[in-house]
């Protein structure tokens, strides 16, 4: 795998934020959904990562830079949040539903560094999704369960799990059946697709100047950086945004797109850019193993040609 000097930070925290699969973490509790009162949803926290990588500049702005999203409300219903537990910490990213081809499962899609925690250990536990966070008035699992989507599976690269290269920093939690994609409706997904196209970012960004209550938004065209195979768009968007879907082709009016990656990180030095991994073939690898359905987690290894 690639790997770059100089210091940069997952969105899952402060400046907000096949081939052969890995060796299988602990599945994740068949229903997490007793376990996240309000308080813990409330209390979860942008989980901060810091790795050696050189800072790189942005993409072009558009509309937004990281503002309140006001329009169609189908891609409120298709984003919304992720919960999970990493070691005795709470945690919160961002997440959405994509297709997937398979009737038995619904697949959330969201960063690597949401589900498993690289090279400090192992696979989150107690994960859930809820989509239309800010529209959502229990604000509580256990009050309102049905609005809660526990994950059966957590899948992501080996190239996370086992290097934290955020070139490949890509998840998809597996919710078993099709409520989820039924009732909320989902995105397509892309692979391999041109680069420095306009895209839509979408998430739940909670650290300042964010309080994670609203669904924010960027959009532009997005470049490639200089030092990896992220792509760059100009986004103000904190911690709790990591796992936010990135839209290709997305239609304001329909409120719809092609999820074409996700919030992934920004360097120390320009919070101003947000960097998300390219979805190519190592990214549908991932999507494969997950939309197969059931089983245990998975780190998944790389193809046989990247990226």
């Amino acid at each position: 795998m690639q790997h770059h000097p100089a210091r940069l930070v997952a969105l899952v925290a402060v400046l907000l934020l096949v081939a052969a699969p890995a060796a299988a973490a602990k599945k994740p509790s068949g229903d997490a959904r007793g376990y996240w009162t309000n308080e813990r949803l409330e209390r979860a926290v942008p989980k901060e990562r810091v790795k050696g990588k050189p800072g790189g500049g942005g993409g072009s702005g558009g509309t937004s830079t990281g503002t309140a999203w006001t329009g169609n409300q189908n891609v409120r219903n298709t984003t919304g949040k992720v919960f999970f537990t990493m070691g005795n910490t709470n945690y919160v990213c961002s997440g959405s539903t994509v297709a997937d081809g398979n009737t038995n499962v619904s697949l959330v899609l969201t960063a690597g560094h949401c589900v498993e925690d690289g090279t400090s250990g192992g696979f989150a536990t107690n994960f859930v999704y809820v989509p239309d966070y800010e529209g959502w008035a229990a604000k509580s699992c256990t009050n309102d369960p049905t609005r809660c989507f526990a994950a059966s599976r957590l899948v992501t690269s080996s190239a996370w799990a086992n290097s934290e290269d955020f070139d490949y920093d890509v998840a998809f939690a597996v919710v078993n059946g099709e409520t989820l994609d039924a009732t909320w409706g989902v995105n397509q997904i892309g692979f391999n697709l041109p680069r420095g196209q306009a895209m839509y970012d979408f998430g739940y960004p909670a650290a300042r100047p964010y309080d994670g209550r609203t669904l924010d938004y960027c959009n532009g065209v997005v470049r490639n950086d200089l030092y990896s195979q992220d792509q760059a768009m100009t986004c103000s968007m904190t911690g709790g945004s990591s796992g936010g879907p990135w839209l290709l082709n997305f239609n304001t009016s329909t409120g719809t797109g092609i999820a074409n990656s996700v919030n992934s990180f920004k360097y120390t030095n320009d919070s101003s850019t947000m960097y998300g991994p390219y979805f190519g073939n190592y990214a549908n690898a991932v999507f494969n193993a997950a939309a197969s359905g059931g089983g245990a987690n998975t780190a998944v290894g790389p193809p046989a040609t990247l990226p």
